[in-house]
């Protein structure tokens, strides 16, 4: 992260703090080891969850836990059991189906509980009341202390984080990203000293007696499972209210440590501002009709509980990270874990918009760390394994190459009114709901008329970046430029409006080109004014390297290509089994692999002559010519 405003919690690297806080914590966040099978799935796929209820007992300093959740769904497919996912080290007390006791099977993490004798046809409502107690599980991988489910005696605080696999460690769940609760009431019994933060609004806090109280919580809004979450301790609240535009005041409701620092205070102070300028970019804040806040809990991060996030790490990026994350993962929420860039990339993307809106100048600090980031992942932004928990929450590549692209795209749209109302058309079309990459896409080419097939497949499908470099010379009033890129990783020939910066004693000059082969040479009209110096993307808009730019005064159109070769050609480029080389006949023709290595050697008979290139790996090549002492070089990318 680009910078940290309240130095107190230096975590880690300033220009990582908070992505990798809140990756870390995610990566801790659940046993790498977690699946689901087919089965499995189509079990949880046989119904819809619509309303949760959750009546517990929760104390500030124990991972033991007591009560019932009780839940209303509807059938997809004919039910014969109602499964559901529950840790073993849970002891379930009873079950209740449509109000009646039922049998239930409680093994290796779920609980198939016994429809009613006939079994329930499709679209079909029913209930159940699970009744269960236990101390959470603490010899998983889970979250912070062990377990989605958590303590932290010196802080005398218990709390939740589930995602992305450890809601069943603390309560009966469906763990699909697709299924929603429609509603939810939250109601946590505990010691009058404490207090309860959850999600929604606080309706109500009933004495019970005895020196306890309840802390009764509700939601209208959609909430994805992993995105319940309840936190208790002998909190202090501060409140403050948002005034976005077109909108009554937005309760900002804070439950701290009665210790907490004033630089913590400070930073969720901040809120109320970034709520108004996200209301304006992208849309009314999701859940304005309820609130939103923090619990503070022992966690080197953050994490975006709907409607109250927990946070253990603070500063002006974490507080704008989770506050997007809102809109992107709570609002609209990414379809399988492994389009989670549509969760956390979004998130980074929008620490980016709140320091251009409300720090103005110290967003560039920001960008520099973030491609820093991007640059070292070693996988693709989209997932292959969706429970490979190390590789979801990768802060180079799910977060700071995410959130990379989404700026990369802001910049190729180059307009900032239809950027943002993508976004907002993409939030409304799968608003409380669940979205894939390829509907992100759809939103955006519909919205800005471009055809963004490529853009998509080479920054989220394809690995790496283009390594760029290029020499240039100016002859009078024209700029000869050649233009040459290597992937970092992989094959690709990436496709990108590349900004070139002239540097004049008259004043700096900007020209665009688009970049569309491993090499571009070009003859530029410049006018008068001698270049003193080229630069290649001096804004920051692409996720690139910039190996060399130098001057060469012998550099025109000849230069690279004897007379012998002025008309040689290679297409297509990108090849995948052949190669037409034209305009060549008679030539000696070489080809390398980056490694200098000599692959193949070929005469040339014909002026248009096919190659097959079929036994090459993917690559990069160089095509070595010879003619007459004359000898030219060429490159092709091999699919």
């Amino acid at each position: 992260m680009k910078k940290i405003f309240f130095v107190t919690l230096l975590l880690c690297n300033l220009q990582s703090f908070a992505q990798h806080s809140c990756g870390h914590l995610k990566e801790n966040a659940s046993s790498p080891h977690f699946t689901l099978t087919a089965a499995d799935m189509d079990l949880l796929n046989q119904y819809d969850i619509n309303y949760y209820k959750f009546n517990l007992n929760v104390e500030n300093n124990t991972k033991f836990i007591q009560g019932y959740v009780y839940i209303e769904a509807k059938t997809l497919l004919t039910l014969h059991n109602f499964t559901l996912q529950l840790h073993n080290a849970l002891t379930v007390d009873s079950v209740w189906f449509n109000q009646k006791k039922s049998d239930a099977i409680h093994d290796k993490n779920f609980l198939h509980i016994e429809a009613d004798a006939d079994s329930l046809l499709a679209n079909t409502p029913f209930n159940a009341t699970i009744f269960y107690h236990g101390t959470t599980p603490n010899n998983t991988d889970g979250a912070i202390g062990g377990a989605g489910f958590s303590t932290n005696t010196t802080q005398k605080v218990t709390w939740t984080l589930s995602q992305p696999f450890s809601a069943y460690e603390w309560f009966p769940c469906k763990q699909l990203n697709t299924d929603k609760i429609d509603s939810m009431d939250i109601w946590i019994n505990t010691d009058t000293i404490n207090k309860v933060g959850s999600n929604g609004l606080l309706k109500n806090i009933v004495p019970l007696g005895n020196g306890k109280h309840s802390y009764q919580w509700s939601s209208k809004y959609p909430i994805a499972y992993y995105l319940i979450s309840i936190a208790v301790s002998d909190y202090q609240e501060k409140n403050s209210y948002a005034n976005p535009v077109g909108h009554s005041p937005i309760l900002v409701q804070n439950y701290l440590y009665k210790n907490a620092t004033i630089q913590e205070i400070e930073a969720v102070d901040h809120t109320p501002a970034l709520i108004e300028v996200f209301s304006e970019k992208f849309g009314m804040y999701p859940f304005a009709n309820e609130k939103y806040g923090h619990s503070q809990a022992p966690i080197p991060g953050a994490m975006e509980h709907q409607t109250m996030t927990s946070i253990g790490a603070f500063n002006f990026e974490i507080v704008a990270h989770e506050l997007g994350h809102q809109y992107f993962g709570d609002y609209v929420t990414c379809n399988g874990y492994s389009e989670v860039w549509l969760n956390e990339g979004f998130a980074t993307f929008t620490e980016y918009v709140a320091l251009e809106n409300l720090f103005p100048g110290q967003e560039k600090e920001w960008l520099i760390g973030n491609i820093n980031r991007a640059k070292q992942a070693s996988n693709t932004v989209f997932v292959n394994d969706s429970f490979d928990v190390g590789t979801l929450f990768d802060g180079n590549s799910s977060y700071a190459k995410g959130g990379m692209v989404v700026h990369m795209l802001r910049n190729l749209i180059n307009n900032d009114s239809i950027f943002f109302l993508g976004l907002r058309n993409y939030l409304a079309a799968y608003a409380f709901g669940s979205a894939r990459t390829p509907n992100f896409k759809d939103i955006m080419s519909q919205t800005s008329g471009l055809n963004l097939d490529q853009f998509f497949t080479q920054w989220i499908y394809n690995e790496g970046y283009p390594i760029l470099s290029g020499k240039y010379n100016q002859v009078g009033g024209n700029l000869w430029l050649s233009i040459n890129q290597e992937p970092s990783s992989g094959s690709t020939v990436f496709i990108f409006p590349l900004e070139v910066r002239l540097k004049r004693a008259m004043g700096d000059t900007s020209i665009y080109v688009q970049v569309d082969a491993v090499s571009k040479m070009l003859n530029i009209p410049v006018g008068m004014g001698t270049i003193q110096s080229v630069r290649f993307d001096p804004n920051l808009k692409l996720l690139r390297d910039v190996f060399s730019i130098a001057k060469d005064p012998n550099f025109t159109s000849l230069s690279d290509l004897p007379k012998e070769f002025l008309h040689v050609m290679l297409y297509p480029n990108p090849a995948n089994n052949e190669l037409h080389m034209l305009q060549a006949a008679g030539s000696q023709v070489q080809i390398f692999d980056m490694r200098g290595q000599l692959v193949q050697n070929n005469a040339l008979i014909e002026n248009d002559q096919v190659i097959d290139i079929a036994s090459l790996l993917p690559g990069v090549y160089v095509v070595q010519f010879k003619k007459n002492e004359s000898t030219a070089t060429l490159r092709f990318v091999k699919h």
